[in-house]
């Protein structure tokens, strides 16, 4: 009798050992080097509520990577104050900075003493979004003809230089152009930006080259890791905006065999087209939103702007954001998925011209793999976030809201076919949720608003704010549920239907 006892409990430990193993493997394993990242932009005519919206996947090299979302509060700067990035970077300062979020790394010194703060997207007071970036690949003939520089503007410094600064997405795209006139580009990225008025592409290829397109207003762009603009007319001066002498220079430089100004092919000039890590997510993007238009995979460009063939709907957006190629004829082939366990965080930044301006920014905020998360909303009117929101290492820490998301998902691949379909239901149900009561919550702010403007914004804050906390509270009650589940995994009787049960009972 003790022999059984004692081999049950060989088995117990070593379920629970298990469980640890596959937990230590996703939380701090390491993959590609290559950090790569998946978005779309669409114009207010092609979403379903007439809706400006910018996305973006942040993936990075590791899946442990903490995401701290915060608040940078309007401020007076002194004459003279000088912004000082980690680079060795130095920008005078704006006589005032905006209030805006920032979705910052926990400490991008970790990874380099010459890095940060990588604040990667954001909505400031006057309602301009921004994400940055889209890292991208620049062609050697480019490279020869106007290298990068060594100190200059880069992913890690360009919403701490522009979000503060600027009332308009236009007018973010401009400044952006001239810090790069003034101090050059140190890599090649793609950038969007939104406001009420419409969403814009801006793209840098060399030291000083750079190209922004406005988002027709009944099209999208699918983003991922190359130059996408192919077909620029630079005569139109309402909708693209470029950097100084940037066809004369492509011709002096021979970057493309056919220069047209008014079909400039900027992506040819000076970034790298074909390869499949990138258009197979542009590919598989394109075929979710628009799918009546049968494409080859292996085309060497895939289209700039599409038309929907539906308006899309914030559902079909997150459907895009999740999305591999299962059930496509990549199922198999394609190495490179939209959403991948290195998804550190994922946005929806939404600008809605129907609800009255300070209350119009919308951020629909994912932690850890998009996947195996779930999307707040998160007004950008905001003044704080919760603790939980700001706190983490890239070790695992009980309080910090990345790790609440991170941990629930590395414990239910600990047995993917049983758990890992229960979390979704979870995610999906407090999806759902969100998106039905949030049409009565703008309306109740808006009356609220008129009224008393201050009372409107107190309580935007309040329940952003308490949406973030129910999302971090649910998701370390599923990971107790999971290590509660998993240590049971060998008891007779205990089953998926019981942990799915529990959980639609905790889910309410």
């Amino acid at each position: 009798m003790n022999g059984v006892r004692e081999c049950f409990a060989l088995k117990r430990m070593s379920a629970v050992f298990k469980c640890f193993l596959v937990f230590c493997a996703f939380c701090f394993a390491s993959f590609s080097s290559t950090a790569a990242c998946t978005g779309i932009a669409i114009g207010k005519n092609a979403t379903a509520d007439g809706s400006v919206i910018i996305t973006r996947n942040e993936d990075y090299d590791v899946n442990n990577w903490a995401k701290h979302m915060v608040v940078h509060l309007r401020k007076v700067n002194k004459a003279g104050t000088i912004m000082t990035f980690p680079t060795g970077l130095k920008v005078p300062a704006s006589k005032i900075s905006y209030k805006y979020t920032a979705m910052p790394d926990w400490d991008a010194k970790d990874l380099s003493t010459t890095s940060g703060p990588f604040a990667e997207e954001g909505i400031n007071q006057y309602m301009v979004a921004m994400t940055a970036t889209f890292s991208a690949d620049t062609n050697k003939r480019a490279q020869a003809a106007e290298p990068f520089v060594k100190v200059g503007i880069e992913e890690s410094v360009m919403p701490t230089l522009i979000l503060p600064r600027v009332k308009t997405a236009r007018q973010g795209v401009k400044l952006l152009g001239q810090f790069i006139n003034r101090y050059g580009a140190a890599e090649a990225d793609v950038i969007f930006f939104a406001d009420k008025q419409g969403a814009w592409v801006f793209e840098m290829g060399a030291a000083h080259a750079w190209v922004a397109e406005r988002v027709p207003d009944g099209r999208y762009i699918m983003m991922a890791n190359a130059l996408r603009l192919t077909s620029i007319d630079l005569t139109d001066h309402k909708n693209v905006i470029a950097s100084p002498g940037l066809y004369q220079k492509t011709v002096k430089n021979r970057l493309l065999a056919h220069p047209s100004k008014t079909h400039f092919n900027f992506a040819a000039a000076y970034g790298v087209l074909g390869k499949p890590y990138n258009n197979n997510r542009i590919w598989l993007g394109e075929k979710i939103m628009t799918p009546s238009l049968k494409q080859s995979t292996a085309l060497k460009t895939y289209p700039d702007f599409l038309k929907p063939d539906h308006k899309i709907t914030l559902s079909k957006i997150i459907t895009m954001m999740r999305a591999n190629y299962k059930g496509t004829v990549l199922a198999g082939i394609a190495k490179r998925p939209i959403a991948v366990d290195r998804n550190i965080e994922s946005h929806i930044l939404q600008i809605r011209p129907y609800v009255i301006s300070p209350l119009s920014g919308l951020i629909w905020q994912s932690l850890g793999n998009v996947a195996d998360s779930v999307f707040v909303p998160v007004y950008a009117a905001i003044t704080h976030t919760p603790d939980t929101y700001h706190v983490g290492t890239n070790q695992y820490g009980s309080r910090s809201a990345y790790w609440a998301f991170r941990g629930a998902s590395a414990l239910a691949e600990a047995n993917n076919n049983e758990f890992m379909p229960i979390l979704h239901s979870y995610w999906r149900h407090l999806q759902g949720q969100f998106f039905a009561r949030q049409p009565y919550v703008d309306s109740m702010l808006t009356k609220m608003y008129k009224q008393n403007k201050q009372a409107a914004l107190s309580f935007a804050n309040f329940y952003s704010n308490s949406a973030m906390r129910l999302a971090v509270h649910d998701a370390k009650k599923i990971r107790g549920d999971l290590i509660t589940a998993i240590t049971k995994n060998t008891e007779t009787g205990y089953t998926q239907e019981r942990l799915r049960q529990k959980l639609k009972v905790d889910n309410g």
